[in-house]
């Protein structure tokens, strides 16, 4: 009774990001809206699309429209920051609903954790599961099994959370790549626990053409942003403002300094390297 209280009072934010992706951005909110029926909010963020957003769903529904490819993370965190909801639910605008309870990925969050989820393609029929293990040196990942409960970094595109700790772990990187590996290390850095709950899957569609392209030299500077932030390393060219100023939050605020981050990302590294080899 006190849990369905806490979820009944708790205002809930959908967000949902995309660039170029054609009618899914349509598909993804109108499942939403089938699904995720006592949400306060839907927030649809388009990062300077060439094609339209559809706004006419439902009095929730609201529309932010970027400047122009500010990259998905800062367009994830330009919807949360907007958000009235105590507790977030954050997607890719290719993705369905499939399976799973609902409740329970709201009141983790609301505790919290962050919750990632399993996705399972809809163009190969691939499931990816829920956590990836993450090598600190090279910035390689892996897709790996998680039982529920377990730490591991963030996979899917479709993530639940406070509005707070979202706001705290969503790195402002102005390019694509490594987004999952930037919220990771963030996550752990500033003591955040990660949730798997591999129950809760969804379906997504994934095509180059309708999303950001991803260049190489986006990547390496990504991966130049995590050495920086947590691993005190040089960092990249060009640091803006608010990059600067996220450094300057994860030293103030973290609580893993970068060898205990290393040894944590190690441990659920072993952890899920044991469980695929059993």
């Amino acid at each position: 009774m006190y849990i369905t209280l806490i979820l009944f009072y708790m205002k809930k934010s959908i967000i949902i990001n995309a660039r170029n992706e054609g009618s899914w951005t349509t598909k993804t909110i109108s499942n939403f809206d089938k699904h995720f029926t006592d949400v306060d909010e839907i927030i649809g963020v388009d990062d300077g699309s060439y094609n339209k957003w559809v706004t006419k769903y439902h009095p929730k529904f609201k529309l932010i429209t970027t400047s122009g490819a500010i990259g998905v993370a800062r367009s994830r965190l330009l919807g949360v920051q907007s958000a009235i909801g105590d507790v977030v639910l954050i997607s890719d605008g290719h993705v369905y609903y499939n399976s799973g309870d609902i409740d329970k990925a709201w009141e983790l969050a609301s505790k919290g954790y962050i919750v990632t989820s399993t996705t399972i393609s809809m163009l190969s029929g691939k499931e990816h599961g829920c956590g990836r293990s993450h090598d600190t040196k090279t910035h390689s990942a892996t897709n790996a099994r998680a039982q529920e409960g377990d730490e591991a970094g963030l996979i899917g595109g479709v993530y639940f959370m406070r509005k707070d700790v979202a706001e705290e772990i969503i790195c402002p990187s102005k390019s694509h790549g490594y987004n999952e590996q930037l919220m990771t290390y963030a996550a752990l850095s500033l003591g955040h626990k990660i949730y798997c709950l591999p129950s809760f899957k969804f379906e997504h569609y994934y095509k180059k053409k309708f999303n950001y392209h991803v260049k190489h030299a986006e990547q390496t500077r990504n991966r130049n942003l995590i050495d920086w932030w947590f691993f005190d390393r040089r960092p990249p060219s060009n640091v803006d403002h608010l990059e600067l100023d996220y450094k300057k939050f994860i030293d103030e605020y973290r609580v893993l300094s970068p060898s205990q981050l290393r040894t944590k990302m190690q441990q659920i590294n072993d952890n899920l390297l044991r469980k695929k080899q059993s």
